[in-house]
């Protein structure tokens, strides 16, 4: 239902106006007789549309359009007057009204057009705030993007361009909206140029020299690049692009998300570091450091192993087995304890002795402390530390010598005894050392907490020490967070709160390490020093204290402090516990990178293994690599391919130029990376493909990087398409003509359907054409204006049909569709009257006439409905009238009847006829002077037929016989 404000200064037309909108349905009418009451109207209440008269007192139409334009904005405005000026009419639309209208005329057809023209106005108005709501959500959406976007239409000009980014560029979105040229260029590169948004459609070898990581997902385009100027800083992002699309599936512009990922890039960068600088502290080590895999095969050694076993890196880099590494007599006994500690995942803590065998054949004896590796939460191989202990043995040999030589020599036995002991002692204590370094492994694997546990009991071990704690820096030095005591300080606190973290400033000797960045050994506690500060009331006594710091890049990354040795500290424990705290440092920086390394491993395999494109590494003739599409390609296993010659599976004809250029992209000259080859598959079908190949470092030595596309079917495509090209160039001349003969046609369709529309608005109702199809589905394709006056109904032919239906009166229903489905059946001419109900109630008589043509599957009717209430009423009356009349002549023995101007008897009453003895058919359609009552005379027969003519020329006549 429809609000409607009707301003005019004619109540009498008001009211029938109001009368006529209302019972035609679908609207309420506010009347007022002034602008002015209009406008108070307006402030009071809200309505759909607004007809105003022009000429009124105080404010005239004009005048009230412009103040509701400037306070009311756009609501549907139909300016409806007698007044039909030209200049009125330019006045009104360009003050905004929506439609002028006329007065004058028949008031039906007037206030049926007024109600057709407030309808479209409120639809067209609907409609552009429906678009206006539809842009702004699209608008919001667009904004609420955590990513840079912007978009551009197919000239190239920026439609979106999001508080993203505007944030990155430092270019609001009123500055760029609405420019092209590439112009959304110039805050990222300083001029303007092609971007990612540009180069959807181009080829990855145009694309290449700016970006890379270039990957197409349909049509989608990312890729990665850097940025060098947005608000004038260097940043590395990741750009994807796409075409944007109508309902129609035409492209109609493009759009570009920019994502900021150099934090990314440097985490990586920093990760490669890291790794490279653990590699470099391994090769430091003075212990041989190796790991294997789960046949046992060497995955890497330091360089101390290498030397230790007489190895080069060459010769490791084709692969060593670590059972080739120990002697014949112990390789046996070595690799059931290495099978068995890869079943169990137990770890060699105390250490195995062997007699390892090196490169040239000789032999010498070695400890192994060996950790089994966990990759997840499976044993993957074993990594540990090998120890030369040829000294020790020699020791050992020399003892044995020195105790049968002093075996007559007490004393001088007891000093060499207790010397042994001593350097027993001492290697007992490196090795107890070397088992708590190589439980650093084991213990990697359990999590942060557990290693730093580890870690505290360590350092008192190492130290001789019954108190330790470790403490981790924040990144500007000025707090210390504990992070872990050892069990034996943590059982003698008795303090109540225990703090977890501490101010440096505020911190005594143990902040000192922080502050003289080195170790700081206090071997008299209790004696006065200014950077004491006291220790609170439960605390564990201190005599003797040492803490050591581990610094990276200049900054005090940990704190590691013991107490309480039975000797004094020396610089040896400093050294010591120093090196086990930087062994767990590196050991947690490494951890943490090896889960950083792991996720991305899996991610990147994942993205290889499913990607559409072949994907292999090769190195000289031997594929290192193939994913499961070059196994697709080809038709050859991967196992397969991994085993055969890569050239195996090129064209004859095409090896030496392929093979040329990966010698020249080997040595390091720069050729394009993208070409064209064929590959012969397992069945021999020659397959057309396109390759990118580039340099890359893999397992540590250089190898080239392939990817494979196969585009056979796009060049058959292409020369299919060239052939159709060629062959629509031919026809195009006379695809002209056609379009011409189109053209006229079209226009004749035109003029017809005009004259046609002409033609329907003069018939007496209402015109239409219905359709019915052989699948049952049934129509309207048109139905004239009309049908508001007539029937009440609008002329939507999609809506007719159903409208007008149901609205045909009850008892005359069933009567109207079986009219319709015989027509329909018989093709015939279709004549149908009955009762129709308005949507104001009122009942009307109609009748519908139409005649039917068939185009293909379907019947079409064109046709009439005609109000014939008038006809339908008086025909009623007539035969009730008629009724009337017989009987009342049916109640006299006189004569009555009905005789035609030529003198033919119509009717006469049934009770002069039975009186007389005269049947009905031998008077009625035959001359009244010849019937049988005036037979027997002549004479009066030719009075009877004088009187009748003059009767029949108006003359009232009396004849008596």
């Amino acid at each position: 239902m429809l609000s409607l404000l009707y301003v005019d200064d004619e109540p009498g037309l008001l009211e029938i106006g109001k009368l006529f909108l209302e019972t035609s349905g679908g609207f309420t009418v506010t009347t007022t007789l002034s602008g002015r009451e209009g406008l108070d109207e307006l402030a009071a209440h809200t309505f759909d549309a607004i007809v105003s008269d022009y000429q009124m007192p105080e404010m005239n139409g004009i005048e009230f359009l412009k103040a509701v334009r400037m306070s009311y904005g756009s609501i549907p405005f139909i300016l409806f007057t007698g007044r039909g000026r030209e200049e009125v009419v330019i006045e009104a639309i360009n003050n905004g009204a929506d439609f002028y209208l006329q007065k004058g005329g028949d008031p039906k057809a007037q206030f049926a057009e007024l109600a057709h023209k407030i309808r479209q106005a409120v639809s067209k108005r609907q409609a552009e705030y429906a678009l206006q709501d539809s842009e702004r959500r699209l608008s919001d959406l667009i904004n609420f993007l955590p990513d840079a976007t912007f978009a551009i239409d197919t000239d190239g000009k920026v439609i979106a361009w999001n508080r993203a980014i505007e944030e990155m560029t430092g270019i609001s979105s009123t500055t760029m909206l609405g420019k092209g040229e590439y112009e959304y260029a110039i805050p990222f590169y300083g001029k303007r140029r092609p971007i990612l948004i540009d180069l959807i459609s181009a080829p990855d070898e145009k694309i290449s020299p700016f970006y890379s990581h270039i990957v197409r997902d349909g049509a989608t385009l990312s890729a990665e690049t850097d940025l060098p100027t947005p608000k004038g800083k260097r940043i590395y992002v990741i750009a994807k692009a796409s075409p944007l699309y109508d309902k129609a599936g035409n492209i109609t512009g493009a759009i570009e998300a920019i994502r900021d990922i150099t934090d990314r890039k440097k985490a990586e960068e920093a990760q490669r570091e890291s790794e490279k600088r653990f590699r470099e502290l391994a090769e430091l080590l003075p212990l041989g450091i190796y790991e294997s895999d789960a046949n046992g095969r060497l995955t890497y050694v330091n360089r101390r192993a290498l030397d230790m076993f007489g190895y080069t890196a060459e010769t490791f880099a084709r692969g060593v087995d670590f059972r080739s590494a120990i002697a014949p007599a112990d390789r046996e006994r070595a690799s059931a304890f290495y099978q068995k500690s890869l079943e169990t995942g137990i770890s060699e803590n105390s250490g195995r002795e062997y007699t390892a065998l090196r490169k040239d054949g000789t032999t010498f004896p070695i400890l192994i402390f060996a950790s089994p590796v966990l990759r997840n939460g499976r044993v993957a191989g074993a990594r540990g530390i090998i120890v030369d202990i040829t000294s020790r043995k020699k020791d050992e040999e020399e003892l044995q010598a020195v105790n049968e030589e002093l075996a007559a020599s007490g004393e001088e036995l007891k000093a060499q005894y207790d010397e042994l002991a001593a350097s027993g002692k001492r290697i007992r204590e490196s090795e107890l050392r070397l088992k708590y370094m190589l439980g650093f492994y084991e213990h990697a694997g359990k999590g942060d907490e557990d290693l730093r546990a580890y870690a505290v009991e360590g350092a008192c071990l190492v130290t001789s020490s019954p108190l330790a704690y470790l403490a981790f820096m924040n990144a500007d030095e000025s707090e210390l967070t504990m992070y872990a005591w050892s069990k034996s300080a943590m059982a003698e606190c008795a303090m109540v709160d225990k703090p977890i973290i501490y101010k440096t400033e505020k911190t005594g000797l143990w902040g000192e390490a922080v502050r003289q960045r080195r170790p700081v050994i206090t071997n008299d506690y209790a004696a006065p020093n200014p950077a004491k500060k006291g220790y609170p009331d439960g605390h564990p006594q201190i005599h003797r204290h040492m803490n050591v710091p581990v610094i990276e890049e200049g900054r005090v990354v940990l704190v590691a402090g013991v107490a309480n040795k039975a000797t004094d500290y020396t610089e040896n424990d400093a050294n010591e516990l120093l090196l086990l705290m930087q062994g767990l440092w590196n050991l947690l920086k490494a951890q943490r990178m090896e889960g950083e390394r792991r996720a991305d491993e899996e991610k990147y395999r994942t993205v290889v293994e499913n990607s559409n494109d072949a994907i292999y590494i090769y190195r000289s003739d031997q594929l290192l690599f193939a994913n499961r599409r070059v196994a697709e390609l080809t038709g050859f296993s991967q196992e397969e391919l991994m085993a055969g010659n890569i050239w195996d599976r090129i064209h004859p004809n095409d090896r030496a130029r392929l093979q040329e250029a990966r010698d020249r992209r080997t040595a390091g000259e720069d050729i394009p990376q993208a070409f064209s080859a064929r590959v012969v598959t397992r069945n021999g079908e020659v397959r057309v493909c396109e390759f990118t190949v580039t340099l890359i470092t893999y397992q540590d030595q250089p190898a080239l990087l392939g990817i494979i596309r196969d585009v056979t079917e796009k060049q058959q495509l292409e020369a299919e398409r060239q052939a159709a090209y060629e062959q629509l160039a031919s026809a195009e001349e006379e695809l002209r003509k056609q379009y011409d003969e189109l053209a006229r046609a079209e226009e004749q369709v035109r003029a017809r359907t005009q004259q046609m529309e002409e033609i329907a608005a003069t018939m007496p109702g209402v015109v239409f054409q219905f359709y019915a199809r052989s699948n049952g589905n049934m129509g309207f394709y048109y139905v004239n204006e009309r049908s508001c006056e007539i029937l009440g109904i609008d002329n939507d032919p999609e809506e007719f049909f159903q409208a007008f239906t149901s609205a045909i009166h009850p008892v005359d229903r069933d009567r109207f569709m079986d009219s319709v489905h015989t027509a329909i059946d018989s093709e015939a001419l279709w004549d149908f009257t009955g009762k129709f109900v308005k949507p104001s109630g009122d009942v009307i008589w109609f009748r519908g006439m139409s005649s039917p043509v068939r185009h293909g599957d379907e019947v079409v009717f064109s046709g009439v409905f005609q109000d014939v209430t008038d006809r339908i009423e008086i025909s009623l009356a007539l035969q009730k009238s008629e009724a009337k009349f017989r009987a009342i002549t049916n109640q006299t023995f006189q004569f009555i009847g009905l005789i035609n101007t030529d003198g033919t008897v119509l009717m006469a009453n049934r009770t002069a006829l039975d009186f007389a003895g005269v049947a009905e058919s031998a008077v009625t359609g035959h001359l009244f002077w010849e019937t049988a009552w005036w037979s027997h005379s002549a004479e009066v027969q030719e009075q009877l037929k004088d009187a009748i003519h003059k009767a029949a020329a108006g003359e009232t006549v009396r004849f008596e016989t």
